[in-house]
């Protein structure tokens, strides 16, 4: 019986992923988490689901390992999101805000370094093989960065599309800068407790020495378009051989 690769991650990793902004682009092009599995010759469970933050990458995994037989489990990858949203669910309905109201930053990311770090310890105690990896920039935070990120008009463009759909950033945090993050990172009691040797690209912020899989995409090559900065098919490649050269 072959190994399975077990995922879990937002739009990045999701495989019936569609554009919001293109919807009549074909999409169906294999993400990561498949494309990796075929390199390691592992059949994929993939729970990866457009929105999702943290919170159901973390559960969506530890409800695996406790519904299913660990030892089938060759490789377990979270394909971390973005710190601040929020999962719910009603009923059997899955549902997620980009921005969580109810918080700070420094809330958000401290929430995010317990599920890293509970994760990593489940994995260990039950000896499943693990790799995490953040697919997106953990924060997105000050509108400065957003402008770095996709320029004024892009902004105004996601803002005015925010406006009928609530799935997208309606909400943007000027309070919290990337230097507080790194600040709040380093002093954590979580932050030398993360085994490195596991989690691809730690600690995540570039002026600190890591990375995160959104950083090694070429914003004129990787993505569907200029206000759709999801990966293409030669992203998704990028991902999966990002993380493949990382194992």
């Amino acid at each position: 019986m072959r190994k399975v690769l077990l995922v879990s991650g937002c739009s990045y990793t999701d495989k019936t992923f569609r554009s919001d902004f293109h919807p009549n682009i074909d999409t169906t092009w294999p993400k990561w988490p498949e494309l990796l599995g075929k390199k390691l010759d592992m059949d994929v469970v993939n729970y990866g689901y457009c929105g999702s933050g943290n919170e159901y990458i973390y559960s969506s995994l530890l409800d695996h390992f406790t519904s299913n037989p660990i030892e089938n489990i060759g490789l377990v990858i979270p394909g971390w999101s973005r710190v601040p949203r929020r999962d719910f669910r009603v009923g059997n309905r899955k549902y997620n805000i980009r921005w969580d109201n109810h918080g700070d930053m420094k809330y958000f990311m401290m929430k995010s370094l317990r599920y890293y770090y509970s994760l990593q310890e489940v994995c260990k105690s039950l000896k499943i093989p693990y790799k995490q990896i953040h697919i997106l920039d953990p924060y997105e935070s000050a509108v400065v960065e957003q402008n770095e990120m996709y320029g004024e008009d892009k902004i105004q463009q996601k803002q005015n599309y925010s406006m009928n759909n609530p799935y997208m950033v309606n909400q943007l945090d000027t309070r919290f800068t990337r230097e507080d993050a790194m600040k709040e990172l380093m002093s954590s009691s979580y932050y030398d407790k993360i085994d490195e040797r596991n989690f691809i690209g730690w600690p995540i912020e570039s002026k600190l020495g890591g990375f995160c899989a959104w950083d090694k995409l070429d914003a004129d090559k990787h993505f569907i378009s200029e206000i759709d900065r999801h990966p293409n098919r030669q992203g998704q490649e990028i991902i999966a051989e990002l993380i493949y050269e990382n194992l």
